[in-house]
C-alpha cells in the first residue's frame, strides 16, 4: 500500500502514477519509480551424526532433529526462508560383559584380539556412517566352562546349581562330584528389563478407522498392547486414543469499501459474499470456515444552513460550531455512517443576530395582574425570572429576562412560646417587657418593600426553675457527664452550675456540689519460667507475658492501678545425636559420665532459673571384628585367577586384604578378592576390617604355588608311606642332605607342621607323628636347596 493505492501481488516493477487528495481539497501526483527485489524460499535437508550437536546454520542453532524454518535477510535487504529438514542419525555407547575361561585365550571379538582380562573399549561404524563404542568387559577366570545366561527380571530370583542369583553379574559356581572333586563354572548372568510403556495418540475425527500395532482402531479409548522384548521378556503397552473435533465456523463481517482488499486469515477478499475458508489446526485436523463478507459505502455530500446566534454553539452531527463561529464559511465535517463508515459533508453555515436585554422589577401583590410589553403576570405571579420574546425582522427571536420579585400584602397568625427569662423580648419593631403575660396581639408593621402588613400573634410565657445536687466520684471517673455539662479529667472538687432544658425548652440551673476521690498509681514487676503459666495475680489469670493494667480497691473505697509487667521466660527441650568409638568410653556431657549407648534425659537450669530437658542419643561404634578364616585354595598347581573371601563382619567400613608375594597380583576392599598367580613359591594372604573407629588383627592364609612343579611319580627319590596314614607316615628319599625343611599344611593352607632338618645327619627315613591331626586332606611339602616336592596325604 502506498497512500491510497494497494499494488497487488503480481505487480512488476515500472514507474506508477499515484494519485492524493490534500486537505484543501486539491489532487496531487506522484509518478512513483517501483522495483520488485524477490525473496527466496528453499528446501534443504542436512544428516549428520549425534556427536556433531549442536548444530550452526547460518545463524540458527539445532540441538536436535526436526523440521525448522530459518529466516535471513538477502543483500537487498529481503527476508528470504530455507525449510530445512534436519536427520541425526544416532552413535551408540554400549556396554558388554564377556566371561571365557581362561584356558580359551586368545579370543576374537568381532574383529579385534583378546589375549588378557581387561576392560577394553572397541570402535565401530554404524550403516549411516556414525562412530558407535562399545565398552567389554572381559574376564578370563580359572574355569574348566564359562556359560552365559539370559533371563527377564521377572525371572529374579534364578537358580543355578546350588546357588541362587538376585541380581545380574559374573559368578564362579563350585561343583562337587560325589568323588570330592571340584569343578567350576563361570557363569555371565544377563537380566533384562520387562516393561510398561504409557503413550497418547492424538487422532482427527475423520483419520478413523486406523491400524496401530496390527489393531483396528475404530473409536477413541485405552488400549492394551502385549509384546515380547527382542531379548524375549514380555512388556506392556498403554495407549490413550484421543479424538480431536473438527470445526465448522460462521462467521459474518462487514467492512467500508476503503478497506478493500480485504485479508482474512490466508485469503483475499475484494467483493462482498459468502466464502469458505478451509483451515488446519496445531494437530493437522481440517475445519472450515463460512464467512459471509458486507461491504458498506462511505459518501461525501453537500449541505447549507442558517441559525440565529442564540443557538449557538451549534450540533452538527458530531461536530460543534463555538459562539465564535463565523457566518458563511464551508466545513469539511467527517462522521460515521450507520455502517461505521467514514462520510464527509461539506457544510456551509450562515449565522444570523439575535439579540438578549435584562431588566428587574418589583410590584407589591396588590398590584396583580401587572402588564408588562404585551405580556401580562396574572394574580398568581410568584417572584422569578421570565424569558419575553419579541421577533426581529430577520425572523431570529429576541429576549428580554426580566427578574420579577413579587413583594407581599400579609395577614399572619404566628404562635410563639417563649421562657420567662427571655423577657424583654423583641418581635419585628414590637417590645414584650418583663412583665408581658401570655395572650393574643396585634402588630402592624410596613415591609422594607413598602407594602403593609398585620400579624395576629399568640404569645405563651413558659417558666424557668434552679435546683441543688450532690455527686461523690473517684478521679478514674473522669471525665463524667451530668446532663448536657461533661467534667473533664482534673476537675477538682466544688460547686458547679449546671444548665439544661425542661420539656418546654426553657433553660433551668442544677447547682452541683461535686466531691473528687484520688485513685493511686503503682507499678510491679513478676518474673516467671513458662511451664508455670497460667499465672494468678490478685485474682487475675495471666496467660503469656506482657504489660497487665490490674485494678485494686483501697480501704477508703477508691481504687488503685497496678501497672504489672510480665515476663514469662523458656525452658527448653533439645534432642542431640552423638556417636562415638569405643575406645573414647567412658563419654562426658554436660558434666555426667556415660558409658555405653543409649537415650539419655539431661536436667539443666537456664540462666534464669527455668529449668531444660537435653535428650542425649549416644551411639557408641564399636572397633571392627576380625575376620574368622580365609576360604579358597591354598595349593595351587597351575596358573591363573583365583577367588578368596572372608565371611562378612560386624561393624566394618572396609576390608584391607595383603598378598606378601609381589609377583601374585590382585586387590580388593570387600570380602571377596581375585588373585592372579602365575608363579610358583608360598605367600601369605592376609585380611583385616577397618572402620573409623579402628582396625581388627589380621587373618592370614599360607599358599603354596607348585606351578612348574611336578610331583614325584612312585619311582622317583621322595615317597611317603602309608599313604593313607593313621598315627603315623615316613618320609623317604635318597639324600635327606638336599632337604631343608618339612612342611604339612591343611586344605585351608593353614600351616600344622614345620621342621627344619640338619643336612649333616645321613637318614634316608624320617618318622613324623600325625596322631593328634583330624581325619582329611594335607599337604606334604619337602622343601629342597633347588626344588619342592608336594604330596598329597590321607588321614584316616
Amino acid at each position: 500500500r502506498y497512500g491510497d493505492s494497494t499494488f497487488q501481488i503480481g505487480t512488476t516493477n515500472g514507474t506508477y502514477p499515484v494519485h492524493f487528495t490534500l486537505p484543501t481539497g486539491c489532487d496531487s501526483l506522484v509518478n512513483l519509480a517501483l522495483y520488485i527485489n524477490p525473496s527466496y524460499a528453499h528446501n534443504d535437508t542436512l544428516l549428520i551424526c549425534e556427536s556433531e550437536l549442536p548444530l550452526t546454520y547460518g545463524d540458527s542453532t539445532f540441538i536436535e532433529a526436526g523440521n525448522y524454518d530459518v529466516y535471513y535477510t538477502s543483500i537487498n535487504g529481503c527476508d528470504s526462508l530455507v525449510e530445512l529438514n534436519l536427520i541425526v542419525n544416532p552413535t551408540y555407547a554400549y556396554y558388554d560383559t564377556l566371561t571365557i575361561c581362561s584356558k580359551d585365550l586368545p579370543y576374537y571379538y568381532g574383529t579385534t584380539y583378546l589375549n588378557a582380562a581387561g576392560n577394553y573399549i572397541i570402535y565401530l561404524n554404524t550403516v549411516s556412517g556414525c562412530d558407535s563404542t562399545i565398552y567389554l568387559n572381559f574376564n578370563t577366570p580359572n574355569c574348566q566352562t564359562a556359560i552365559t545366561e539370559s533371563i527377564c527380571s521377572s525371572e529374579l530370583p534364578y537358580f543355578y546349581g546350588d546357588s541362587i542369583f538376585y541380581s545380574g553379574g559374573i559368578y564362579l559356581v563350585v561343583f562337587r562330584n560325589y568323588l570330592g572333586n571340584d569343578s567350576v563354572v563361570a557363569l555371565t548372568l544377563k537380566v533384562y528389563n520387562s516393561y510398561n510403556i504409557y503413550d497418547t495418540i492424538y487422532v482427527c475425527n475423520t483419520q478413523y478407522p486406523f491400524t496401530h500395532n496390527d489393531t483396528l482402531i475404530t473409536k477413541e479409548g485405552n488400549y492394551l498392547y502385549k509384546y515380547s522384548t527382542y531379548q524375549g521378556c514380555d512388556s506392556l503397552f498403554h495407549m490413550s486414543v484421543i479424538t480431536l473435533p473438527y470445526h465448522n465456523i460462521y462467521d459474518t463481517i462487514t467492512i467500508c469499501d476503503n478497506k478493500l482488499p480485504y485479508v482474512y486469515s490466508d485469503s483475499t477478499y475484494y467483493t462482498e459474499g459468502n466464502h469458505t475458508i478451509h483451515l488446519q489446526n496445531m494437530h493437522g485436523c481440517d475445519s472450515v470456515i463460512n464467512l459471509t463478507l458486507f461491504i458498506s459505502p462511505t459518501y461525501e455530500t453537500w449541505d447549507t444552513i442558517s441559525v440565529c446566534s442564540n443557538e449557538l454553539p451549534y450540533y452538527y452531527g458530531d461536530s460543534v460550531f463555538s459562539t465564535h463561529t463565523i457566518s458563511g464559511k464551508t466545513h469539511l465535517i467527517h462522521f460515521t455512517s450507520e455502517y461505521q463508515c467514514d462520510s464527509l459533508v461539506n457544510l456551509t453555515l450562515y449565522i444570523m443576530d439575535a439579540y438578549i436585554g435584562y431588566d428587574t422589577l418589583s410590584v407589591c401583590e396588590s398590584e396583580l395582574p401587572y402588564h408588562y410589553g404585551d405580556s401580562i403576570f396574572d394574580i398568581n405571579t410568584i417572584n422569578g425570572t421570565y424569558s419575553i420574546y419579541f421577533t426581529a425582522i430577520n425572523t431570529c427571536d429576541s429576549l428580554i429576562r426580566l427578574t420579577l420579585t413579587i413583594h407581599p400584602n400579609y395577614l399572619h397568625y404566628d404562635t410563639i412560646s417563649i421562657c420567662e427569662s427571655e423577657l424583654p423580648y423583641h418581635y419585628g419593631d414590637s417590645i414584650f417587657d418583663i412583665n408581658t403575660i401570655s395572650g393574643n396581639y396585634s402588630i402592624i408593621h410596613t415591609l422594607g418593600s413598602g407594602c403593609d402588613s398585620t400579624i395576629n400573634l399568640h404569645l405563651t410565657i413558659l417558666p424557668s426553675y434552679t435546683h441543688f445536687d450532690s455527686i461523690t466520684l473517684q478521679d478514674i471517673d473522669l471525665p463524667y457527664q451530668y446532663g448536657d455539662s461533661i467534667f473533664v479529667f482534673g476537675t477538682p472538687s466544688g460547686d458547679y452550675p449546671v444548665i439544661f432544658s425542661t420539656i418546654n425548652g426553657c433553660d433551668s440551673t442544677i447547682w452541683v456540689n461535686l466531691t473528687i476521690i484520688p485513685t493511686h498509681y503503682t507499678s510491679d514487676t513478676a518474673n516467671i519460667c513458662d511451664n508455670e503459666l497460667p499465672y494468678m495475680y490478685n485474682n487475675q489469670l495471666l496467660d503469656s507475658a506482657g504489660t497487665y493494667i490490674v485494678t485494686l480497691v483501697s480501704s477508703q473505697g477508691g481504687d488503685s492501678i497496678v501497672a504489672l509487667t510480665l515476663f514469662v521466660y523458656p525452658t527448653y527441650e533439645e534432642e542431640i545425636h552423638t556417636s562415638i568409638c569405643d575406645n573414647e568410653l567412658p563419654y562426658s556431657f554436660a558434666n555426667e559420665t556415660f558409658d555405653s549407648s543409649g537415650v539419655y534425659n539431661i536436667a539443666l537450669n537456664t540462666i534464669h532459673g527455668c529449668d531444660s530437658i537435653i535428650i542425649l542419643h549416644l551411639n557408641v561404634k564399636y572397633s571392627p571384628t576380625q575376620p574368622d578364616t580365609i576360604f579358597g585354595l591354598n595349593h595351587i598347581t597351575e596358573s591363573g585367577q583365583y577367588t578368596y573371601h572372608v565371611s562378612v563382619v560386624d561393624s566394618f567400613d572396609t576390608y584391607n586384604w595383603n598378598i606378601s608375594n609381589d609377583e601374585w597380583i590382585g586387590s580388593s576392599q570387600t570380602n571377596v578378592i581375585s588373585i592372579f598367580i602365575s608363579t610358583p613359591n608360598t605367600g601369605i594372604i592376609s585380611v583385616k576390617t577397618v572402620n573409623e573407629c579402628g582396625e581388627s588383627e589380621t587373618t592370614e592364609l599360607l599358599v603354596n604355588s607348585t606351578i612348574g612343579i611336578k610331583e614325584a611319580h612312585k619311582d622317583a627319590k621322595i615317597e611317603i608311606y602309608p599313604n593313607p596314614a593313621n598315627n603315623y607316615f615316613y618320609i623317604k628319599t635318597s639324600d635327606f642332605k638336599e632337604v631343608n625343611a618339612i612342611r604339612i599344611t591343611d586344605v585351608s593352607g593353614k600351616s600344622i607342621y614345620y621342621e627344619e632338618i640338619n643336612t649333616s645327619q645321613n637318614i634316608q627315613v624320617k618318622k613324623i607323628d600325625i596322631s593328634t591331626y583330624a581325619k582329611g586332606f594335607y599337604y606334604v611339602s619337602i622343601i629342597g636347596k633347588s626344588t619342592t616336592t608336594v604330596k598329597k596325604l590321607i588321614k584316616e
